[in-house]
């Protein structure tokens, strides 16, 4: 072979053996995709990025995100991660205790993608069943959490691993087993409401990721520590990269879903004994000093409701976010404290009182925008003499950010419990989500909620156990489960808010609740209500709003809402323009209702002082009585009341939380012709709706009573809100009505019955059994 064929020979060679390893790269590059090298330029195109960081401008967390450092890398020059400081490993991650989630994400974050993981890392993960990520810790071995969350499971899905000092190692996370289909076997009513004797899904969507978080919980030694990661990837099925490091794995079995089962609401232990109810006069209103408190919140506000009134003697009211609550049991003359709901390390507390109860809801701690952490509920239960506080209960481990005032309560009649709340969510929005409890807080579900978690056990890596609480997995065996997408899942009622200028003001409305609040982006003052299993969409009933409503009350005996907002009064029928009522020389603010006595109480300023005034008017169609006032005050205060009084007095309290000064002022306001009053309020409450049998086969009778002469509307939903049939659409006279339904021709589930009518708007929960 002369020198010229030689020369040819090895030039095929070499393009054979290129061409060999583009084609092999090209393959390789399709098992493994690489998600991030860190290289510092492509950094600069991920958005919000900036330099080594995110910038301040994206986000005030900024470096908890995780910042460049060169030099020490598996792939390429760069790798991201924390320096943490001497004091935060000391005080936060070196007890042999898990901390508290949000010094977690707080202290112990090494990188996380909050808001961002679509963008930088993409969401679509199908296709493939690991995912890895190299770390080093440099001064100290380690225990390091690798956290994955998609856009609707919820709380993260925890990877536990011991991580070496000073030495880069590979940790695995077994996506395949993660997002494997689970079985969760029903009950006889869960078969009836799923259609499926078995529920089929996931709990991890790998087509819809949404978090991935790095943390540290623990270090062994209480210095500062340096910790980064390099090289995330994800690897097809029986892939081998070949990797020299380490590669650690963690093979717990992944925390499995119970059935949610379909539940009416209960009040247990309701008080029924003995009320003082003797008339009473207006005497001076009984001072609190609280000038020796550890307050720094303002008392009362974010709190409209936040006294219960048993009678004329026992009285329970909230004071500020950090959970503290005072009772007296002489009617107000001296208070004692009810002990905290929670430490002052967890504000977002809000209380409302419900019948002789108080109820409390706040954030486990505060850690700012971006911290996971958890909503809980706790309840002061009147026992005839006192309160005891009960346990608390976890209601979602899905709040990004401290509630604060930006979270109501309410009880319903049935028993049934709503929490809504405006919060930050994995996506960096602040949404409006509602939750509810039927068992007297010991599980938290939502209209869509599937399943029943430990989340508190989810969260922690099994080191703590909380109750069960709702939880939304991936369902795909039954057409009862409908997915909405991400920004109408998880309770979610709407996604249009401003954090700063929310409160949803929550009011019974029939059967279940409305909320009305104040949309500040577009000024507006907007409302939704619950059906029992779907929230409506968001209406306009106000514009050019520029505050929120401060208070309003449902009169049952004509299906009336009455609300304030911007110092006025309104009357709303739940369909047409609200009206406003509002009397002259009076302010709206807030509202109160004792059996059709309506109390509005305000702070009206004269010249340098405050007046705290209130007037009443007799529901429907009362005039309203002079405005009276109640106190003159040298500073301006924060109001709170009840939304339901008794029927003998409306408790009111105002309350200052200066530097150093710090008061609450009570006073209980009589009602005159007390007994004539509630009788009337007894004799029109006369509407009611009723169903039996229930649940049914083949046919069923409505019964109801229509109060007042007019047009009624009767209809019958499924329970994704669609109609399915009209039962009744005309005029009535008032009295007893029945309607007998044939529904022989539907499937069986659950369906919401609802009838409306001048002072009447009901639903009832019916469900077709075959």
């Amino acid at each position: 072979m002369n020198h010229q064929q030689h020369q040819r020979r090895n030039k095929g060679w070499r393009l054979f053996l290129a061409t060999s390893l583009f084609l092999v790269s090209v393959l390789f590059s399709q098992d493994v995709k690489l998600l991030a090298g860190f290289e510092y330029d492509d950094m600069q195109t991920w958005t919000g990025w900036s330099g080594t960081a995110i910038s301040e401008g994206t986000s005030a967390m900024g470096g908890s995100y995780g910042t460049l450092f060169q030099g020490d890398a598996t792939e390429g020059d760069w790798a991201v991660g924390r320096d943490i400081s001497s004091d935060a490993v000391s005080w936060y991650l070196t007890s042999p205790a898990v901390p508290d989630n949000p010094l977690i994400y707080l202290y112990g974050k090494i990188f996380y993608t909050f808001g961002f993981l679509e963008n930088w890392l993409g969401a679509d993960w199908s296709g493939y069943d690991r995912m890895r990520i190299d770390i080093k810790s440099t001064l100290d071995s380690c225990v390091v959490w690798l956290s994955l969350q998609d856009e609707l499971t919820s709380p993260f899905i925890i990877r536990r691993y011991v991580v070496p000092m000073n030495e880069w190692v590979t940790l695995e996370f077994n996506l395949a087993d993660a997002s494997k289909e689970i079985q969760v076997p029903l009950s006889g009513a869960g078969t009836t409401y799923w259609g499926v004797d078995t529920l089929k899904g996931r709990l991890l969507n790998l087509s819809r990721m949404a978090n991935l978080s790095v943390n540290v919980p623990h270090f062994y030694h209480s210095r500062a520590q340096h910790v980064i990661v390099d090289n995330l990837r994800l690897l097809k099925a029986g892939v081998d990269e070949g990797t020299s490091l380490t590669v650690l794995r963690d093979t717990t079995a992944f925390q499995t879903v119970q059935e949610l089962p379909p539940q009416s609401p209960v009040w247990t232990n309701k008080y029924t004994g003995a009320r003082n109810t003797e008339p009473l006069t207006l005497g001076e209103p009984s001072v609190i000093d609280r000038s020796s408190a550890n307050i720094s919140y303002a008392q009362f506000s974010g709190m409209p409701y936040a006294i219960s009134a048993v009678d004329n003697d026992h009285i329970i009211m909230g004071t500020t976010i950090f959970g503290n609550a005072l009772m007296s049991v002489n009617g107000g003359e001296s208070w004692t404290s009810a002990g905290m709901m929670h430490s002052y390390n967890a504000p977002g507390n809000m209380f409302t009182g419900a019948g002789d109860d108080l109820l409390g809801f706040y954030t486990e701690r505060c850690g700012g925008g971006g911290v996971s952490s958890a909503m809980y509920f706790r309840r002061l239960q009147f026992n005839g003499t006192g309160w005891q506080i009960t346990p608390y209960k976890m209601i979602t481990p899905n709040s990004w950010h401290c509630a604060e005032w930006k979270v109501n309560g309410i009880r319903l009649p049935n028993g049934r419990i709503w929490m809504l709340s405006a919060h930050e969510t994995r996506y960096r929005g602040i949404w409006m989500r509602g939750w509810y409890s039927d068992d007297e807080g010991e599980t938290w579900r939502w209209p869509n909620a599937s399943g029943l978690m430990d989340a508190e056990a989810l969260r922690s890596y099994g080191t703590r156990h909380g109750n069960l609480t709702g939880a939304e997995w991936w369902v795909d065996n039954s057409d009862a489960w409908e997915y909405e997408g991400k920004t109408a899942s998880l309770g979610t009622i709407t996604t249009s808010l401003n954090f700063s200028s929310f409160f949803p003001m929550l009011v019974p409305y029939g059967d279940e609740v409305a909320c009305f609040w104040q949309d500040a982006n577009s000024n507006t003052i907007k409302w939704s209500h619950s059906d029992g299993t779907r929230w409506t969409a968001p209406t306009t009933l106000l514009s050019s709003m520029t505050s929120r409503p401060s208070g309003a009350v449902y009169h049952e005996a004509t299906g009336n809402i009455y609300f304030a907002n911007g110092q006025k009064i309104y009357q709303f029928d739940g369909t047409h323009t609200p009206v406003d009522i509002t009397p002259a020389l009076c302010t709206g603010h807030i509202l109160s209702l004792s059996g059709n006595l309506l109390m509005n109480v305000w702070k009206e300023q004269s010249g340098v002082q405050y007046l705290i005034r209130y007037c009443t008017k007799e529901l429907p169609d009362g005039v309203w009585s002079e405005a009276h006032t109640l106190a003159t005050e040298d500073v301006s205060c924060y109001l709170t009341s009840t939304q339901s009084a008794p029927e003998n007095f409306f408790p009111v309290a105002w309350a200052f939380t200066g530097s150093t000064t710090k008061w609450i002022k009570f006073q209980r306001i009589p009602i005159a012709g007390t007994s004539a009053n509630k009788q009337q309020a007894n004799v029109q409450r006369a509407p009611f709706l009723e169903v039996s049998p229930n649940p049914f086969c083949g046919q069923t009778v409505f019964q109801y009573q229509v109060p007042k002469a007019g047009a009624v509307s009767f209809k019958v939903y499924d329970r994704c809100g669609r109609l399915v049939e009209s039962l009744l659409e005309g005029k009535q006279v008032s009295g007893a009505h029945q309607v007998k339904w044939d529904a022989r021709h539907l499937a069986a589930g659950l369906y919401v019955a609802r009838i409306k009518a001048t002072g009447l708007n009901l639903s009832r929960k019916i469900i077709i059994v075959k």
